[in-house]
């Protein structure tokens, strides 16, 4: 589960003590200890996250080339890459990829089992993960991650006897005393804070290894991990101490097996990095790195590697999470691994890849780790089973936090090079080097009060609700609950006032159509054009004469809709124009169209394409010097293409993209002494070898396109329309509100966009920013296009 133990992405981490800079200090360094940091301007508190400004999306499972790795893999301890070879059989970079996996899949797995009970459970194989599911609906959310689903039941370890893996004698790092020669010994986790008062640090050990008998404890200096009892061994002396528990931390049963240590700070400096021990055969501190990230849950099948004083580093696969292991006759809750955990070893910190998953808890043998069939157990740092004592986040959670290390690099991407945003919109953009769960802290001048962003794929963004128009400066930083460490990122914005919404919608499309008409035509119309509603080919090309004829477009069915009727009666046309034949308007809804106007005319072709031109021929009986050209054969690209050609006076020609520029086309634009063409959409929509016929025709060609259909209608709009203060938006995935409003957008010289329908292309907004819009217009219910898109939320 990668979210902070406490509330939310500081970032500094943590496992044994010497490995973090906790060997017993000289005299010159207990005489000047490094001072403990002052607590940065982000800590007064600890904000709630602003979760309708985080990405509304599941994260997703990536692609984990090996060659990505190379320099990560260049920082990590050599002891540490020859267990994962010994043990596991990978190079150092297949670890990090398939720990990287599995701290994604976890954090997908996870995602999953919020948004559907039919998630219920996983487990990663390589970089792949399996989702196991009950029901098509889970599986098809599964497989939208990049997840592969089964239908099986998730895995689960085999049941074993286990026992804490501790030690009545002398050891590393630290010991309780029981006589001045003899220790019970353990090993630490992950060095953290307190978030109460100034943050003392404390460092996270196994709850088994709390001996109220003996409160006195003390770092025991080994020149190599398994070293013997210091009164008959040279090579283990007893150092200086450590510090002491944490009242009310230590437990062990009960789902947990988890203590804290406050540091004796005089005596010891926290740093980040992991304790080397080289396989159990080098000196504790020798390559010692800065490897952990984060602190996450796990999942089934993840390399897992753990650190203690008895075995130093050893790897293994996670065998099953969140199952309950009887320990000596203590229920604790754990994550099981085939990995070697031995006594001494008991505390040690456990990692997937560079994240922080448990604490060293229990072990099935007490032998060397040159034998097989080994299950250990840790409690886990995050869990999502039920039960506060169930992971060291539930626990400890509101108490402590890990110091954990991220090369955290926030960038602003919302704003334009003027850098400015609207007032209730969002500041948002991207975060490198950071897991998905984690967050960035962000504070304005004149606020007191800290937002927080969750970072989810890479991505952020916060709310600017409650900043009043005018310039505001920023500073963010990452966080990883209290404690924020890093430098600042600092930049400044201008807010300006939010663009006025309208909406125009119906209770169907035909009311739709209704509702944009008695918008633009408030008064009445002298023509109206009508076009069914249940198909797009037809009324794509009718948009923009419409807009030259300053004529509403109206949708009708296979009959007239009552809302169309009411509204004929309204503008009390001269003309009504049908566009399509008989079978898209049938004869019924022609005589019925009599009613209301004294001319009935229809324009109807043989195909689509011929209809097309039959408008064009309506609206430019005589030349067409400029034509817009877009397929026919989907509707995106045309619908916003109708309101540029109808505010620009100038037709749209409708061809079949795939295939060459028919004779019958090439001579219609040669009787319109047509000179040049606007093709919109990329060449999957119109392709070169029609720009090529264009060409040959004497018609010079401009294309306008982007990589997709939202794009593409950005780049219509920015081309079309030098400057603009209106936007009108429709959704991209229907056509039937973009067709009746490609004419009022049209005749009111206005830009209208197709969007998801739940917010707004970024790239949009900067232009709407930067256009000074002032109205924002919106095409259909809220069903179609969100309050969201209103709001100007962007995508």
């Amino acid at each position: 589960m990668k979210t902070r133990l406490a509330s939310t992405l500081s970032l500094v981490l943590a496992a044994s003590l010497v490995g973090f800079g906790l060997a017993p200090a000289s005299a010159e360094e207990a005489a000047a200890p490094e001072p403990v940091p002052a607590a940065p301007v982000f800590d007064e508190s600890t904000p709630t996250v602003d979760a309708n400004a985080t990405p509304d999306e599941l994260p997703v499972m990536g692609d984990y080339a090996v060659s990505e790795f190379s320099a990560a893999a260049a920082e990590i301890d050599p002891e540490l890459a020859e267990a994962a070879q010994r043990d596991l059989g990978l190079s150092t970079e297949e670890y990090l990829a398939q720990g990287e996996a599995a701290t994604d899949g976890t954090t997908v797995l996870e995602a999953l089992q919020e948004r559907s009970a039919g998630v219920v459970g996983g487990r990663v194989t390589g970089t792949e993960l399996t989702v196991y599911v009950t029901d098509p609906e889970a599986a098809a959310l599964a497989e939208s991650t990049g997840a592969r689903v089964s239908y099986d039941a998730p895995p689960t370890a085999p049941e074993a006897e286990f026992e804490p893996a501790a030690d009545l004698y002398s050891g590393q790092p630290y010991g309780s005393m029981v006589t001045n020669n003899s220790w019970y010994r353990c090993s630490t986790a992950f060095n953290g804070r307190a978030l109460s008062g100034s943050g003392a640090y404390q460092t996270l050990t196994a709850g088994h290894c709390y001996k109220s008998a003996y409160p006195t404890l003390k770092a025991l200096n080994f020149t190599k991990a398994n070293d013997d009892d210091p009164k008959n061994s040279p090579k283990v002396t007893v150092g200086a101490t450590l510090g002491s528990w944490v009242s009310g931390s230590p437990m062990y049963g009960n789902g947990a097996d988890t203590a804290l240590i406050s540091i004796a700070t005089g005596n010891f400096s926290p740093k980040s990095g992991l304790l080397a021990w080289g396989g159990g055969k080098g000196a504790p501190n020798s390559g010692a790195k800065k490897l952990v990230t984060t602190s996450t849950s796990t999942v089934a099948g993840a390399p897992i590697c753990k650190t203690g004083s008895t075995s130093g580093w050893t790897c293994g696969r996670v065998t099953s999470v969140d199952q309950t292991t009887n320990v000596a006759g203590h229920l604790v809750n754990s994550i099981r691994s085939t990995a070697c955990l031995i006594p001494g070893d008991s505390g040690g910190a456990a990692v997937v890849g560079t994240s922080a998953v448990g604490v060293n808890s229990s072990t099935t043998t007490s032998a060397s780790c040159g034998q097989s069939g080994y299950q250990s157990g840790y409690a886990p740092m995050v869990s999502k089973r039920a039960g506060a004592n169930n992971s060291v986040s539930g626990r400890l959670g509101g108490n402590w936090e890990p110091l954990v290390t991220v090369a955290l690099v926030p960038k602003v991407t919302s704003l334009p090079a003027n850098t400015r945003v609207f007032a209730g919109g969002t500041l948002s953009g991207t975060a490198t080097n950071v897991a998905s769960g984690n967050y960035l802290k962000i504070q304005f001048s004149g606020e007191t009060k800290v937002r927080t962003a969750k970072i989810v794929n890479g991505k952020w963004s916060v709310s600017l609700a409650g900043l009043t128009p005018g310039t505001k400066s920023f500073t963010m930083r990452g966080a990883w609950g209290k404690w924020s460490i890093g430098a600042h990122v600092s930049g400044s914005l201008r807010i300006i006032a939010k663009p006025s919404v309208a909406r125009y919608a119906g209770a169907d499309r035909y009311a739709t159509s209704v509702a944009i008409s008695k918008a633009a035509y408030p008064s009445g119309a002298k023509t109206v054009f009508i076009a069914t509603g249940a198909n797009y080919p037809d009324a794509l090309g009718a948009g923009p004469i419409a807009a030259k004829e300053h004529a509403p477009l109206l949708l009708t069915g296979k009959t007239l809709p009552a809302s169309v009727t009411a509204e004929l009666t309204r503008l009390k046309p001269s003309e009504i124009v049908i566009v399509g034949g008989t079978g898209a308007v049938p004869t019924s809804v022609g005589k019925a169209l009599g009613k209301y106007a004294k001319k009935v005319t229809r324009l109807a072709g043989k195909d689509r394409f011929d209809t097309s031109r039959k408008l064009v021929k309506r609206g430019f009986p005589t030349s067409a010097p400029a034509v817009y050209v877009a397929t026919g054969m989907n509707f995106p690209d045309a619908l916003s293409t109708g309101a540029a050609a109808g505010a620009k006076a100038r037709p749209v020609l409708l061809v079949n993209g795939a295939r060459p520029l028919d004779a019958t086309t090439k001579s219609f634009l040669k009787g319109l002494k047509t000179t040049s063409a606007t093709i919109t959409g990329g060449t999957g929509a119109v392709s070169s070898r029609i720009q090529n016929d264009l060409k040959a025709a004497g018609i010079s060609t401009t294309r306008v396109s982007g990589g997709d259909r939202y794009a593409t209608s950005e780049a219509i709009g920015r081309v079309s329309f030098p400057t603009f203060k209106t936007m009108y938006f429709a959704t991209g995935q229907g056509f039937a509100d973009a067709l009746a409003g490609s004419a009022i957008a049209g005749a009111r010289q206005t830009p209208l966009f197709i969007v998801p329908g739940s917010c707004v292309p970024g790239s949009m907004i900067t232009d709407a920013l930067n256009q000074g819009v002032t109205q924002v217009r919106l095409l259909g219910g809220t069903g179609v296009v969100s309050s969201a898109v209103g709001s100007l939320k962007r995508c």
